[in-house]
């Protein structure tokens, strides 16, 4: 997982930041009945790991900000924080150095701190956003001056009261290596990935990957797709899943429900679509007028389930789980066209679909029976498809394919397989299952995004992702397959969920241009199909984006197609968004030999 260090400079002259700083991290608070649930509200399952247990009561340490800094960022579980103690003129003989949580801004938990005379955090005052903190304190002389050596040098230590985030780009080559062995003496186990100046942690933390419950159930997946799916349900919560028969589509989907089954009565169901499905009954049942009887199906009854768990637990809620296999058995568009249009209606101030899907208008059947005249989804209700390509099934329609996230099952590695057996405690299961379900939750939110949160995930954006869709956009404009709105807002949204929960090492990707390039691969791909007239111009168009060198494809034709795929292993190294570069050859190639292309 991508580490980061900060710098924290305390002024330790200013009385009341020196008390606030013995009373919130030298000596720690004791963490009663009311604080604890309190910080479990705010950091979720996180805040156990920093609890220690000190002259037989539990402590914890922590600091915190009145903002979020450097250039909107803010320490996430698992960065080091050092920090230094300035005292009239002169850095102190000691410091801390020191694991963080993620910084939160929880208003209970402030205001429990303001009240709590052991903080004085009244008097400190200005610290909303919190982080926790486990911290040893280095009472080396020499070795407190040695670190403050390296970051004065590169003139890293901010002004008092202030929080630096520090890129490895900032020490020489020499002090780079300076710092890692200092780190790991320190006994922070961490290594810098290639050239790209950032921390991965060694550390056991890696364990808790949901990659790694699969591996513990003997299935195979590449760490990309396992990132994509979660990612993907988490941002959207309808994801298809298509590609070879046998890669495991339908038990990835299985074993997420499963893991997250708290309790006896399941929470997903598992529906094997039929070729006769023409209209949603199927799905939701039918009124009966002969007997003035709705006749309820198992989808109905999960869906009321979870909206009665929603509306009675909000942010304790369970999420439920669709499965629906081989979903293009039938023609999606008859059995599945309420969920459609319900789905893209938006959410209401409680999360709920902004459109509901009628069921009947029997004013008995809805007093009798309590079944609704109609239902509105809710946020904690997601949907998963499976699909195989072949002479039996149905093509999507572009009104499928620009709703849902498609996520494609291609590639095989037997040279992997069958995998190495992992072995995970129970005691591990648990934790993973419980970090989990805190990040899938969103704080009671679920899939509900409110007007301000995705103007904040387009602002995130890292400018250069902007850019590069706003070039392929108009790009693609002159073909007719440019992309709408909220292919872009998905997109933001994508990647700022899968950050996220890569920081909490849920997932884990290569780098932040793999989370944009899956974005892209699932978001503006999928709508292409066509022939070779219609799509060969605006396929290359995409390579050129995907590739490091455009020079690369000057001269582009089938025979270069074949050797870049024939030879991935060896061509890859030359693509920057490697998904959707290898998609697109794999497309093109389509196009040479047949005359014709599509998404799956």
């Amino acid at each position: 997982m991508e580490k980061t260090v900060w710098i924290e400079r305390i002024n330790i002259n200013n009385q009341k930041m020196r008390r606030h700083f013995v009373n919130t991290i030298e000596r720690g608070v004791v963490v009663n009945e009311e604080f604890e649930n309190i910080l479990k509200e705010a950091f979720g399952e996180q805040y156990k790991e920093f609890i220690v247990e000190e002259n037989g009561q539990k402590i914890i340490r922590f600091w915190g900000k009145s903002g979020l800094y450097s250039n909107r960022s803010s320490p996430k579980y698992g960065d080091i924080v050092v920090i230094v103690l300035y005292n009239h003129g002169n850095y102190e003989s000691s410091m801390y150095v020191g694991i963080t949580s993620n910084m939160v801004k929880n208003d209970r938990l402030t205001e429990y701190l303001k009240r709590n005379p052991s903080t004085t955090w009244e008097n400190a005052g200005r610290f909303p956003n919190v982080f926790l903190i486990n911290v040893s304190k280095i009472n080396d002389e020499k070795l407190a001056n040695e670190i403050t050596d390296l970051f004065e040098k590169g003139q890293l230590i901010p002004p008092q009261g202030s929080l630096a985030k520090v890129s490895l780009n900032d020490f020489s080559e020499e002090n780079k290596k300076k710092l890692l062995e200092i780190l790991e003496n320190l006994g922070f186990n961490f290594k810098v990935i290639g050239n790209q100046n950032t921390l991965l942690e060694e550390r056991d933390m890696d364990s808790l990957e949901l990659l790694e419950v699969y591996k513990s159930k003997g299935y195979y997946f590449p760490s990309h797709i396992v990132s994509q799916f979660y990612s993907s349900l988490k941002t959207k919560g309808f994801v298809i899943l298509s590609g070879l028969s046998g890669t495991g589509k339908t038990k990835i989907a299985l074993k997420f429900a499963e893991l997250l089954n708290k309790d006896n009565d399941k929470n997903y169901i598992f529906l094997s679509v039929r070729p006769d499905w023409r209209d949603s009954k199927q799905l939701l049942g039918y009124y009966n007028p002969l007997d003035n009887k709705y006749y309820k199906t198992p989808l109905l009854k999960l869906i009321l389930r979870a909206i009665e768990d929603y509306d009675k637990n909000k942010e304790n809620a369970s999420p439920y789980f669709v499965i629906l296999d081989e979903m293009n058995l039938a023609h999606v568009e008859y059995y599945f066209a309420d969920f459609l249009s319900v789905l893209e209606s938006g959410r209401d101030k409680d999360g709920f679909t902004r459109e509901s899907i009628k069921l009947h208008n029997i004013d008995e059947v809805e007093t009798n029976q309590k079944i609704p005249k109609e239902i509105k989804l809710p946020p904690n209700l997601y949907i998963i498809g499976t699909v195989n390509i072949d002479e039996t099934t149905y093509m999507f329609s572009p009104k499928v394919l620009d709703r849902a996230f498609i996520i494609e099952f291609y590639d095989v590695d037997l040279d992997n397989y069958p995998p190495e057996e992992q072995n995970i405690s129970d005691d591990t299961i648990s934790e993973i299952r419980n970090l989990i379900y805190n990040d899938l939750k969103r704080q009671g939110k679920f899939l509900a995004v409110s007007k301000d949160e995705l103007n904040n995930a387009i602002r995130d954006l890292p400018n250069n992702y902007k850019e590069i869709l706003k070039n392929l956009n108009k790009a693609l404009e002159v073909y007719n397959l440019h992309f709408g709105y909220r292919v872009f807002d998905e997109i933001c949204l994508f990647f700022k969920n899968a950050k996220e929960s890569w920081e909490k090492g849920i997932i884990n990707f290569k780098d932040k241009d793999e989370i944009f390039d899956l974005a892209m691969l699932m978001k503006i791909l999928p709508k292409f199909h066509g022939n070779r007239r219609k799509l060969e111009k605006p396929l290359i168009e995409i390579l050129k984006i995907c590739l490091k060198d455009e020079k690369e494809i000057e001269e582009i034709n089938y025979e270069k197609i074949i050797d870049m795929l024939k030879n991935w292993d060896n061509k890859k190294g030359k693509f920057r968004f490697q998904h959707t570069g290898k998609k697109v050859l794999r497309m093109l190639r389509q196009l040479y030999e047949i005359g014709f292309a599509s998404f799956g």
